[in-house]
């Protein structure tokens, strides 16, 4: 089996990815189990293309951040004809893993279409798999709290059986956040088996050192994504606008800007 890896960049140079440099330690890296496409959403040359002189790796510049969903679909473009009978791994490009993440993945592939890795942020606590209830997702306070009807995932380390993308498309109106809410949403629809594996990764999610302005524009990309996901029916419409209050109230208690609550 082979690992086609789309590892999405934004405004960095690859060599300062703590995924790529994560992939690049593995043992199905070196015994070339794994094709990579750094798909690169930044803003200005950091001069990515050279990524391609590493064995089994490809380059794909979008021109300037076309979004997450996009990324995704031109990378599995990339690879159309080969995927049928291997695996589609996702990576964020600041995600920490170790060897034992591929031979995880491998030696789970099977019956399930959809594997998801489990993700701890930088205090510990347990990012993914997490919980879809009827209406949103919940962390899990522990991996006993996750059952196969309510299971729910992030982007970064999943694996999917590349047959899925016979007949699949990320939704490209969403560009950045709920892309992965929305691709599992979309797959419970079609009866795929979602199960999680042992293996653990590290995921960075601190707002800390983000300045207002930067905030406010990932917020405004945010409320985008968030009510194309709740688009759909009274009670939906109730959830994103608690959703959005909930973190209007996050940012005016790190920024202390009271016109948070009018956006």
């Amino acid at each position: 089996m082979q690992f086609y890896t789309l590892i999405v960049i934004y405004n960095k140079h690859y060599q300062d990815s703590s995924s790529i440099k994560s992939l690049f330690a593995t043992d199905a890296y070196k015994q070339g189990k794994i094709h990579a496409v750094l798909i690169d959403n930044s803003t200005r040359d950091y001069h990515n293309a050279s990524f391609s002189i590493h064995d089994h790796c490809h380059y794909l510049s979008m021109h300037g951040n076309q979004g997450l969903s996009k990324a995704y679909n031109a990378g599995i473009d990339l690879f159309k004809g080969q995927l049928e009978g291997q695996a589609v791994v996702l990576f964020d490009d600041d995600t920490t893993f170790d060897n034992s993440y591929f031979a995880a993945m491998e030696k789970a592939y099977g019956d399930a279409d959809i594997y998801l890795p489990i993700i701890y942020d930088q205090n510990q606590a347990l990012l993914s798999p997490s919980i879809m209830t009827k209406y949103r997702c919940v962390l899990a306070s522990s991996l006993e709290d996750i059952t196969a009807d309510h299971i729910n995932g992030i982007n970064t380390g999943m694996m999917i059986k590349g047959e899925i993308f016979n007949d699949y498309r990320y939704d490209e109106s969403y560009f950045l956040d709920y892309v992965d809410h929305a691709f599992i949403r979309d797959m419970k629809a079609k009866h795929k088996k979602i199960i999680y594996v042992s293996t653990i990764l590290k995921q960075d999610y601190s707002l800390e050192g983000q300045d207002y302005q930067s905030a406010m524009k990932r917020f405004e990309i945010s409320k985008k994504d968030i009510y194309n996901y709740y688009r759909k029916g009274l009670m939906n419409h109730i959830v994103y606008h608690y959703l959005m209050l909930r973190r209007k109230c996050k940012y005016l208690k790190m920024y202390k800007h009271i016109c948070i609550l009018l956006k």
